[in-house]
């Protein structure tokens, strides 16, 4: 074969294929490798799962570990108790969702929709004058509670 005379297809071809090859005898190479150490006992190539010549992942660094864990929140239901503690701090006046989430340390978006959510669920938080929102103790005593159960009859 005259390389001289190769066209720039036939080139890239032959350059594809030599690719190929060489990824083929990588994976030849780890097939021979597990079977080797099934053989002997040994543990098995840390490679396995993976695709040939893809390097592994790194283990995770533990502080970044922990930042995560912190980042993701903290006890069930302390952004309720926070934001209660706020408004009844607050009086009578009441706090915008921005002042409550400057407070908060927490993104106003997030205490707004926390407000139109789960905030309208508590009868004791309501809405005042310019967009502020006030802990109302009168509120939780007006509040309908829910149907006791009727007492289930003795069958005979």
């Amino acid at each position: 074969m005259d390389l001289t005379k190769i066209s720039a297809s036939e080139f890239t071809r032959i350059q594809g294929l030599l690719q190929k090859k060489g990824k083929l005898q990588d994976e030849i190479r780890s097939i021979d490798a597990e079977l080797t150490a099934i053989q002997t006992g040994a543990a098995p190539a840390a490679t396995r799962g993976r695709k040939p010549g893809r390097p592994a992942k790194p283990a995770p660094k533990p502080e970044k570990a922990k930042a995560k864990a912190k980042a993701k929140g903290g006890k069930r239901g302390a952004v309720k108790d926070a934001i209660i503690g706020l408004l009844k701090a607050a009086g009578p006046e009441g706090l915008t969702a921005r002042e409550v989430a400057d407070k908060l340390g927490a993104k106003p978006i997030n205490i707004s929709t926390w407000f139109s959510s789960t905030g309208k669920q508590i009868p004791q938080i309501r809405s005042a004058a310019n967009g502020k929102r006030v802990w109302d103790e009168a509120a939780a005593a007006a509040a309908p509670e829910a149907p006791a159960e009727p007492a289930s009859e003795p069958v005979a």
